[in-house]
């Protein structure tokens, strides 16, 4: 009785076994997966983008993969696991599905859709320079950066406003998930410290997240300087041509502007940011740093800013002068 009992739970389970194994094999096509990559994963308008294809459950290196783009095939070998195509301008769609197939297996495919668009970053410096400077206010050690994000990202042939886009923020690469969300095109962060620089990254998406564009920046972090300028007494104050740190002069006065560069202009315009300059170690009487000297044998002008709010942002300069008369008599 439990031989025939045993033989019969035998048959039964053989039974199974044969019955599911077709099923067994089918679920292995149905949930077969094929991985297709984009580097960059983002690309930009008119720029090449590679494309790869994996699979964890066909071998690429041995089965037909075939690529299509906007369904037109171009390109079909063995192995051809990667391709190189440029996308098209901003606005447009390009699409491009990849076919793998092994042997007698079902082939599996993979499509990437890519609608091209592009943000540019601008950025500016919580930085002090003088009035009609044509250059940029560059970034001095703990100050205040605001960025701005532009993007261009387009739907149905229409630009979508900045404003009505979704911004994700990081800042050497950390979240910003405060500052990140739906319109938040500018973002506010400290600086970094003295020798450093600042990595920042934005991505802009569509509400629907059917396009995106992302960038990155890096800002190097640099010293303040101070300045030193020759006051002409018709024409002005030389910004054309800086004073070199010796100078030899024969002259019975001489008139000099030290401009401080790249402080922080809120705390110099908060008063934080107290400038001297001494002659010989005496406090000289300056205004907005113009001041003037009687030329009398070597002397030394040194003049100073220090921020009371960044410590790393105290900066010095000295000149050097001499009269060769006055050494002489």
């Amino acid at each position: 009785m439990f031989w025939r009992f045993r033989n019969t739970t035998y048959f039964i389970f053989t039974l199974i076994m044969l019955v599911c194994l077709p099923f067994y094999a089918q679920a292995v096509d149905v949930f077969g997966v094929v991985s297709l990559f984009a580097i960059p994963e983002q690309p930009g308008p008119n720029s090449q983008v590679t494309l790869r294809v994996e699979s964890s459950s066909a071998d690429v290196n041995r089965s037909t993969i075939i690529w299509a783009v906007n369904g037109k095939v171009v390109a079909s070998a063995i192995g051809k696991t990667t391709f190189t195509l440029t996308t098209g301008a901003i606005g447009s769609q390009t699409t491009v599905s990849v076919s793998v197939k092994e042997g007698a297996q079902p082939a599996l495919s993979e499509t990437l859709v890519f609608r091209p668009a592009s943000v540019d970053v601008w950025w500016q410096a919580d930085s002090r320079i003088p009035e009609l400077y044509p250059g940029k206010g560059l970034h001095a050690s703990q100050s205040n950066l605001t960025i701005v994000a532009f993007p261009q990202l387009t739907v149905a042939g229409k630009r979508v406003p900045p404003e009505k886009l979704v911004y994700s923020w990081k800042h050497n690469n950390k979240p910003l998930v405060e500052q990140s969300g739906y319109g938040k095109n500018v973002l506010s962060v400290r600086g970094a410290k003295r020798y450093g620089a600042d990595t920042v990254a934005v991505g802009v998406s569509t509400l629907d997240n059917a396009v995106r564009a992302e960038k990155s920046i890096t800002i190097t972090t640099i010293d303040p300087e101070i300045i030193f300028y020759q006051e002409r007494p018709l024409a002005g104050t030389d910004r054309a041509n800086a004073v070199p740190q010796n100078i030899s002069s024969t002259a019975r006065a001489l008139s000099f502007r030290a401009e401080p560069y790249f402080v922080s202009r809120s705390d110099w315009q908060n008063n934080f940011t107290p400038f001297s300059c001494l002659l010989n170690g005496i406090t000289l009487s300056q205004e907005n740093g113009l001041f003037s000297i009687t030329p009398a044998g070597k002397q030394t002008l040194a003049c100073a800013v220090e921020n009371t709010k960044k410590v790393l942002q105290d900066k010095s300069a000295t000149l050097h002068i001499s009269s060769p008369n006055k050494i002489n008599q």
